[in-house]
């Protein structure tokens, strides 16, 4: 039998304390990667946004006036296999830097805000969030009457009918 035995000095136990840590920061870092480097990038993607306040505010940022309260509020679970038009939704989420994909078979809040100021089109523009853990993980502008029209964040110039990047 072997057996080792070693004097513990506050020091010592210190320094080891430290290296424990140290690792264990590495491997949260390592198992998320993400969010820091959003976070330290200060992006707009992953923005809190605990209250309807703030989710006004997230919208108004990119230029849309929309009304005071959510038209609709609704829990969904996002598709596990993004295909056909969540594909394309996806890819529309991935151009305005909102990592879509990550969230892939969880459970988010919709909220959808009529838009008061569409250029050319003041009737039936919704503003769409996808919240995940008060962090806006996606969303767009689109027609409520023509589906197929849909646009990201970015308010369009009223001259051009181009997207106004922020």
């Amino acid at each position: 039998m072997f057996i080792l035995s070693a004097r513990m000095t506050w020091k010592k136990t210190a320094v080891v304390c430290l290296l424990i840590a140290g690792a264990v920061g590495v491997i949260l870092t390592a198992l998320f990667p993400g969010k820091t480097a959003q976070t330290a990038a200060g992006l707009q993607p992953g923005r809190t946004v605990r209250d309807g306040a703030s989710r006004i505010g997230f919208l108004r940022s990119y230029g849309w006036e929309v009304d005071a309260e959510a038209a609709e509020l609704k829990e969904v679970i996002l598709p596990s296999d993004f295909s056909g038009e969540y594909q394309t939704y996806a890819a529309l989420q991935a151009e305005q830097g909102f990592p879509l994909e990550e969230y892939r078979g969880r459970r988010v809040k919709r909220y959808l805000y009529r838009v008061k100021n569409f250029p050319g089109k003041p009737e039936h523009m919704m503003a769409e969030l996808l919240v995940y853990r008060d962090q806006v993980i996606g969303g767009c502008i689109y027609d409520a009457t023509a589906p197929t029209f849909m646009q990201g964040f970015a308010f369009p110039d009223q001259q051009s009918g181009e997207q106004k990047e922020e």
